[in-house]
């Protein structure tokens, strides 16, 4: 098959009757009314990335804590899980938890994994590293709100309102700010699948194989930052493969599925060669043992607090997108809204996040909101065809820059009020976390092993061999049999195994721990301190020091 150059487009000499077959021609002006206030937009669109910029440095800032003098910076406690097997890559150990043992994939996101094994090649010190992180997720933020607006101005070209109110709406949400801010590959996926989106338009718009090519690697990096993306990379080769025109679909269908197919293989190779499972041990532990009417229970549960309380405000603005003024670019719309939906379902499909808070999109679904943002754009503007019978056409500016003022107050007032007198959620304990694996470095030998529930910055700063007490680091619970009730990544432990076998010399938590748990460590000899870590008084690695408290 002869493949085009890349100036070349796909649909070069293709006959007018075959370009109706699959693609659209360009994308025509969309509204009869004239654009007012293109200067204007320009304006509030420079000012909300600034203010956006203004409070990302406010919120890391805030992030910090101070132990000895020095400021030190953490992260989300999943993501110090990925920063501990960073740390291990980086200092020559492997892929691994922990140094020397039989590597097990604790990870999801082996994409930003390397990625932050580099930061750990800069010449940082380790109380600065996680703030590496940080200072990625602040671009990572403005590029997905850089390709929102270029998506916006490739569906509406003559309303400049649409891509404007769909990224202010996308770099000011705080769910979107708080994963990426916080370490999580939240913001990298959620950037790459705009990319896959904006190469996937180009490609039915203008059918270039620069586009086609893009598409197929950004798949691949997708796939890379998260197996589960593997669902909206699908509905995007498949839109690709029907929207163009049917001379090349077969060329389209080889570029994607060799992204998609693969990237999947290989990564999967790897997996089975290095860790010896052909899933993630993450899959073990979380969809293993549990019913699917359980996970779909829960899954539904939750997504209704988020869906009807949180979401009602852009999703039913989005509906007003279907008014025959844009016509020309349903099947984008379309597009927008299936990606969307998928997430969702797969949201309710694996039972939720284990972090389901109210006003709050958990991280599957939070990938998908500037998706339902540009909905949300032409809503607006769909909303505005319909009353401009009405309202002289000078007030345009004013009706969007209303709509989303309204918008942004209703999404996230009340996440931005609990920042402002919490720092956020978890930020505080996720820094005693850090203090609390300080501590242990100092006052304990590195022959010491710890167990752990929160499984990322203890054993991150502490360097010692970590025992991972809910398993997303330990082969044997993740393939276990769960306990108590469905909570993503928390309902699998066994002390006996764990505490019994492993013998780690400090506890610094246990989980749902009973009295019989709490009879059965006294039993084997562990003392409970007042700090509230369980030690083995006969442990030859642990100093004196172990004794003292932890506060910020």
């Amino acid at each position: 098959m002869e493949f085009h150059s890349t100036d070349e487009p796909l649909s070069a000499g293709i006959t007018e009757a075959q370009t109706s077959v699959g693609s659209s021609p360009p994308l025509p002006a969309l509204s009869t009314q004239p654009n007012f206030g293109q200067p204007t937009g320009y304006w509030i669109l420079w000012g909300a990335f600034l203010i956006g910029a203004v409070f990302y440095l406010c919120f890391i800032g805030k992030s910090g804590f101070r132990v000895q003098g020095e400021l030190y910076f953490s992260l989300f406690d999943d993501a110090m899980v990925s920063m501990r097997y960073a740390q291990n890559l980086a200092t020559g150990h492997g892929l691994v938890w922990n140094p020397g043992e039989y590597p097990v994939e604790g990870y999801t996101n082996p994409l930003w994994t390397l990625w932050m094994c580099c930061l750990h090649w800069l010449p940082l010190p380790e109380a600065k590293i996680s703030l590496g992180v940080m200072v990625t997720g602040m671009g990572i933020l403005f590029w997905s709100g850089w390709l929102v607006f270029s998506i916006g101005k490739k569906l509406t070209p003559h309303q400049i309102w649409v891509p404007v109110t769909a990224t202010i709406l996308t770099m000011w949400y705080y769910p979107l700010i708080f994963w990426t801010l916080r370490g999580m590959e939240v913001g990298l996926l959620t950037a790459l699948l705009l990319c896959g989106v904006k190469q996937a338009i180009n490609l039915e718009t203008n059918c270039h194989s620069r586009s086609l090519k893009r598409l197929a690697i950004v798949m691949g990096l997708c796939l890379l930052t998260r197996t589960d993306a593997l669902i909206p990379c699908s509905l995007l080769m498949f839109f690709a493969i029907v929207r163009v025109p049917e001379t090349y679909r077969l060329q389209v269908a080889i570029w994607c599925g060799a992204g998609l197919v693969g990237t999947l293989a290989l990564h999967t190779f790897f997996r089975f060669a290095y860790y010896g499972d052909w899933l993630p041990n993450t899959y073990y532990l979380k969809m293993t043992g549990v019913s699917l009417g359980e996970r779909l229970s829960r899954g539904w549960f939750c997504f209704q607090s988020t869906g009807f309380k949180h979401l009602y405000a852009p999703v039913g603005m989005s509906f007003f997108a279907i008014i025959p003024a844009f016509r020309p670019i349903r099947s984008f719309l379309v597009l927008l809204a299936i990606l969307f939906t998928a997430q969702c379902g797969y949201s309710v499909y694996v039972g939720g996040d284990a972090w389901e808070l109210p006003d709050f999109t958990n991280r599957y679904l939070c990938i998908a909101m500037p998706l339902l943002f540009l909905l949300t754009g032409v809503g607006i503007q769909g909303f505005w065809e319909i009353i401009s019978k009405w309202i002289p056409p000078r007030f345009a500016p004013i009706h969007a820059t209303v709509c989303g003022v309204l918008l942004v107050l209703t999404l996230n007032l009340a996440n931005f009020q609990n920042w402002q007198k919490n720092g956020g959620f978890q930020v505080k304990n996720d820094g005693l976390a850090a203090q609390i694996g300080l501590t242990l470095r100092n006052c304990t030998q590195p022959e010491a092993s710890i167990g752990v529930v929160w499984a990322g910055a203890t054993p991150y700063f502490a360097h010692r061999r970590a025992i991972d007490l809910l398993g997303k680091s330990d082969r044997v619970i993740a393939h276990g049999l769960p306990k108590g009730r469905f909570l993503p990544g928390h309902n699998k432990w066994d002390y006996s195994y764990s505490i019994g076998q492993l013998h780690p010399d400090v506890i610094v938590r246990l989980w749902n721990a009973t009295d019989a748990d709490f009879r059965y460590l006294q039993l084997l000899g562990y003392r409970y301190l007042e700090n509230h870590l369980w030690v083995n008084p006969a442990s030859p690695y642990l100093n004196p020091c172990i004794h003292q408290s932890f506060t910020l």
